[in-house]
């Protein structure tokens, strides 16, 4: 082989391994600057929320120890007043018992134990009048009022997503003032329930939103809280007694955590 030929090979090679270095710096760069970018609009997301600028143009309101004063008032006093009803006295451990059971085994209970004279296809439809009796006394939380006003004359965008029949949150909202600050109720039951985020982004999408980042999510639930926290939403933890076990984990999921919503930073 003549020595201009070896040179000739030696200089393509050279250029071949050359032109792989540069390449490869390429790619190194490029993707540096993707990871300002990222780290960048995260920083972005993280400074709003610590200030208190939360962008949220959609906004999710559970509405039982949320909104009102009702985890309590109604579903805890709600076996007692049907009860009370048929001339039942409660045992002083009804309430501790009835937590270890879901509600169609309650509703058994609560039948054969103080002998009610219902069938178990009967017990839901008294058990409901029994509850919208009770509603009839729930009150707003300090400060709900307010905030819906000043969400709704800001352009947000509201829904009720609930584990309470739509028909009834309708009943008390109305009943407050305050219906036709929802564009719609969601009942949060069977495939809808808020142990999985579908409910969220239903309601997020109806509410005109894609980016769940900008829709806030108002509980006080923990495992609701923990869904939708889980799921990417901005989460709004309001402290209720009926509660109060959880709001060490429910401080965890929120990205804000509120004693009262006179708290709350927009």
């Amino acid at each position: 082989m003549r020595v201009s030929s070896i040179t000739k090979n030696a200089g393509k090679a050279c250029n071949n391994r050359l032109y792989r270095h540069i390449r490869t710096f390429e790619k190194i760069i490029k993707n540096y600057f993707v990871i300002l970018e990222q780290k960048a609009w995260y920083n972005l997301v993280k400074s709003d929320c610590e200030d208190g600028n939360m962008n949220c143009k959609q906004w999710i309101f559970d509405m039982d120890g949320t909104m009102t004063d009702s985890m309590t008032a109604v579903w805890e006093n709600a076996p007692l007043a049907l009860l009370r009803r048929y001339g039942r006295e409660p045992k002083a451990d009804l309430r501790t018992t009835l937590l270890s059971m879901g509600m169609a085994d309650g509703a058994q209970y609560l039948i054969r134990e103080y002998a009610l004279p219902l069938k178990p296809e009967d017990y839901f439809g008294v058990m409901r009048s029994v509850i919208a009796e009770l509603y009839e006394s729930v009150e707003l939380k300090p400060g709900v009022r307010e905030l819906l006003v000043r969400l709704k004359a800001e352009g947000a965008r509201m829904c009720i997503c609930s584990n309470t029949w739509s028909d009834q949150c309708r009943a008390v909202l109305t009943r407050l003032g305050l219906d036709n600050h929802f564009e719609f109720y969601i009942e949060a039951q069977g495939p809808l329930h808020k142990s999985r985020p579908d409910v969220f982004f239903e309601a997020l999408h109806r509410l005109g939103g894609t980016d769940p980042r900008t829709c806030a999510v108002c509980e006080d639930s923990l495992y609701a809280a923990r869904t939708a926290h889980d799921a990417g939403f901005y989460v709004i933890g309001i402290a209720d007694a009926a509660s109060a076990a959880d709001e060490p984990a429910l401080r965890q999921v929120s990205d804000q955590f509120l004693q009262e919503w006179g708290e709350l930073k927009l």
